[in-house]
């Protein structure tokens, strides 16, 4: 137990990146923390006004309780999905993992210690949606400090359940690494496993909800007492008991449900513990290693290797072959660009035929294209926006960043050759997301033309804003690659940018669908207008800024 907590503590200490050491770095730093935060807000008001504004036509039903309900469930899912790429991060792509085999520990503690650090940063996701909803409910509900106590243990408790299966799925596919020849390819796959995995959790859930018959909503509605509550836990396993301790918090029945929820997230602990000393090292152990072929290159090959071409295009096959071959950074620049598609078809898949035959004779005939053209712009800020590919590109240098100041090549042209990539990655992401939709949706091929060409300076803004971000504010102090990319403040901002700039386009299209193209028009234009100001301040400043970086 004092291993576990040591190594526990220094794991935390080694996670928390080090102040900058001068006053203008720190003051940047803190700037931009505060920014972050505060853009948070938002998403934080909106969750709590929407909370607030159920709270009363539900508790007329008696059936509040469903808001309880589906919070926890879907917080649960949130952590269970996301923590696939966290735990196979943090367990085996993480640097000191051939520092730490070598130490005498167990597995157990080793695991134990690194499912702890992740569980705290699951408690800052936490705080973005289980938090306001607790919160409100409590107030809305004129709750007494009983409610707030369970509501706390709920808070502490809920996310360890989701992430301990996680855990489990990251280890049982990263166990087969050990037999592996391609060690670094077979990680990215089971990175890619994991998430279709995930993803079929979600999809069987969703059959689940589906397969409900109407009357039986409706009977479950007319029988009040929060009869719906345990109809929406149904999304995700483990979080009954957490509900009941909430609408129960005046008896002894809510503590003693809260108990028994410790119970099981207690055993849930155990049987990780007990995995992980069969399966961890397993996966871990040599990890570092690396396959070569030792095939000798013959006269042709050598003229070929030898052959010296553009520096653009040979900045950008490095930077291609970074992103491929370093699995942290394939997992969160490059596969996260392809879920769209992946996450549409299962959604698309998993519900009711007529509802889904309804939405595409919608789209087809009372859809106009100016109304598209403006969605698929917010669409593309989205999924641009979340990709961290160029919101990270100063960042993954890490200690490694001097040798762009060696480079014969200029600083605008690296910059250059990140951003190129990143729009690539975007474009080819979006462009299969769009695919997709036209397929199932049966869009004719030039309103897919025009939408991928309006869409192209929406793609832009993200690249752009990301790679001044990353300019200004670069994480280079790192020792594992998942940090330069899952701990990057850039890179939250960045999504928070773009998504407040995406839903605000779609909220326009289904707003303002009357207006004709004019929306849709104004919105390109001054997307067009802000990447030349931004490319303009690259190209003026760029080289500068990079120049002052100190690794």
């Amino acid at each position: 137990m004092n291993r576990y907590l040591a190594l526990s503590r220094i794991l935390l200490k080694s996670s928390i990146t080090p102040p900058a050491s001068g006053r203008h770095e720190r003051t940047k730093t803190a700037l931009l923390m505060l920014f972050v935060a505060v853009s948070m807000l938002p998403l934080v008001a909106a969750l709590a006004l929407t909370v607030s504004k159920l709270y009363d036509p539900l508790a007329a039903i008696g059936q509040q309780g469903v808001l309880l309900g589906f919070g926890c469930a879907i917080s649960g899912l949130i952590i269970f999905i996301f923590g696939i790429f966290y735990t196979i991060n943090v367990y085996y792509f993480a640097q000191d993992v051939e520092f730490l085999l070598p130490l005498p520990l167990k597995a157990g503690e080793i695991l134990g210690a690194k499912f702890t650090i992740t569980l705290l940063f699951e408690y800052l996701t936490q705080l973005l949606i289980l938090a306001p909803l607790l919160v409100t409910f409590g107030i809305r509900s004129g709750a007494g400090l009983s409610y707030y106590l369970l509501a706390a243990g709920v808070y502490l408790s809920l996310p360890v359940i989701p992430l301990v299966l996680a855990s489990l799925l990251a280890m049982a596919l990263m166990s087969y690494s050990s037999i592996a020849s391609h060690k670094d390819r077979f990680r990215i796959w089971a990175g890619g496993l994991g998430l279709i995995a995930a993803l079929g959790v979600q999809f069987a859930m969703q059959k689940v909800m589906a397969g409900r018959k109407p009357e039986d909503f409706v009977r479950l509605l007319q029988e009040g007492k929060n009869s719906l509550a345990d109809w929406a836990v149904q999304l995700f396993p483990g979080v009954r008991l957490a509900v009941k301790a909430l609408l129960q918090q005046g008896a002894a029945a809510g503590w003693l449900n809260l108990v028994l929820f410790l119970l099981l997230t207690g055993l849930f602990i155990l049987i990780l513990r007990l995995a992980g000393g069969a399966l961890y090292f397993r996966g871990a152990v040599g990890g570092s290693e690396s396959y070569a072929a030792h095939r000798a290159l013959n006269a042709a090959e050598m003229a070929e290797a030898g052959r010296s071409g553009g520096q653009l295009g040979a900045l950008i096959l490095k930077e291609i072959r970074l992103l491929v071959r370093t699995p942290a950074f394939f997992m969160n620049c490059v596969l996260v660009n392809f879920i769209w598609p992946v996450m549409i078809l299962f959604v698309m898949t998993s519900g009711e035929q007529e509802d889904i035959e309804g939405l595409r004779r919608l789209v087809g005939s009372n859809v106009s294209l100016a109304t598209l053209l403006l969605a698929g712009i917010g669409a593309a800020l989205l999924v641009a926006g979340v990709s961290g590919a160029s919101a990270s590109g100063i960042s993954r240098e890490g200690s490694q960043f001097f040798t762009s100041k060696y480079l014969p090549a200029p600083y605008l042209t690296q910059l250059k050759a990140k951003m190129t990539v990143a729009f690539l990655l975007a474009l080819a992401g979006f462009a299969l997301l769009l695919g997709v939709l036209a397929v199932l949706f049966q869009l004719p091929a030039a309103a897919i033309g025009l939408l991928l060409l309006a869409t192209l300076p929406a793609i832009a803004f993200p690249v752009l804003a990301g790679m001044l971000l990353d300019v200004h504010f670069p994480k280079l102090v790192w020792d594992n690659e998942y940090r330069a990319v899952k701990q990057n403040m850039s890179i939250v901002l960045l999504m928070v940018i773009s998504g407040l700039a995406g839903a605000a386009c779609i909220w326009m299209a289904l707003r303002y669908s009357a207006a004709g193209w004019t929306p849709a028009v104004t919105a390109v234009l001054l997307l067009m207008a802000v990447d030349a100001g931004l490319y303009f301040m690259l190209a003026k400043k760029g080289a500068d800024w990079l120049a002052a970086i100190s690794a």
